[in-house]
């Protein structure tokens, strides 16, 4: 069976002047799934159904587990009431390399991972990043339905969509966006990413062990994440309009007059 993202709920509405109005109300559906690579190492996330391969994916790419599609040997997930399992096998050096940890958001970070300090002299205009948010936007279907998840969008230099996810965790949409882009052939192309949250630290942590320059997000940035961008060299722009952003690092890549 296929899981949906949204479900139809009933829900009791108070209008302006306190009125209760029982109407139907989508609401993003988020559902547990158990993690097992190899059928060792075990992990639990909590997301909207949906990109389980690309999620387990991203995060493999994220602990500096997995670097070759070639090492990847198959997917088998498994889906029941209570949650569903996705069964990853992989090389064994990917395993050996993988952090044994139960929860995925509360994995331990070493410093292997960071894809270096970037030392491209790419430019990019204010107009060309609002039109990779407008894209972003377009996208954001599960959003516009039940205003419950987070997008992340991968762009190549060209400004070329290379992989966009939703899910309800900010964290796991980096990591099904990564993992596609990894799936497709195209993570060495990943320029810029756009996102639609705030730009917290284990977000940019996650996108910046990726080879983008630019991350630009529509809400705010955490004090560490400023520094992260400023110690990679990395463009962190925040507070993403349609005609407006803050730009904290990395301003020499953002074409000014």
């Amino acid at each position: 069976m296929t899981r949906t993202m949204i479900r139809r709920m009933m829900i009791s509405r108070l209008t302006e002047n306190r009125a209760s109005v029982e109407t139907s109300d989508a609401i993003a559906v988020e559902r547990p799934l158990l993690l097992w690579i190899n059928e060792q190492v075990q992990i639990h996330f909590s997301r909207s159904p949906g990109q389980d391969e690309a999620l387990a994916i991203g995060w493999l790419i994220c602990q500096g587990a997995l670097k070759n599609p070639s090492d990847v040997h198959g997917f088998n997930l498994l889906e029941d009431e209570a949650h569903d399992t996705l069964y990853l096998t992989v090389d064994a050096a990917v395993l050996r390399a993988t952090p044994n940890q139960r929860d995925a958001s509360g994995q331990k970070r070493s410093s292997m991972i960071y894809d270096g300090v970037r030392q491209d002299t790419r430019r990019i205009s204010p107009d060309t990043i609002c039109e990779l948010r407008d894209t972003l936007e377009e996208h954001q279907h599960l959003f516009h339905e039940t205003g419950a998840s987070h997008a992340v969008a991968l762009f190549a230099e060209s400004g070329k969509l290379l992989a966009i996810a939703e899910d309800i965790s900010r964290t796991q949409a980096a990591f099904k966006a990564i993992g596609l882009a990894f799936l497709s052939g195209q993570l060495t192309q990943c320029c810029y990413a756009i996102t639609s949250s705030r730009a917290g630290f284990e977000l940019v942590d996650h996108l910046c062990k990726t080879p983008v320059c630019l991350i630009a997000a529509v809400g705010a940035p955490t004090s560490r994440s400023v520094d992260l961008c400023r110690a990679l060299n990395v463009t962190l722009a925040g507070f993403l309009r349609k005609h407006s952003m803050n730009i904290y690092s990395g301003t020499q890549r953002v074409i000014l007059p």
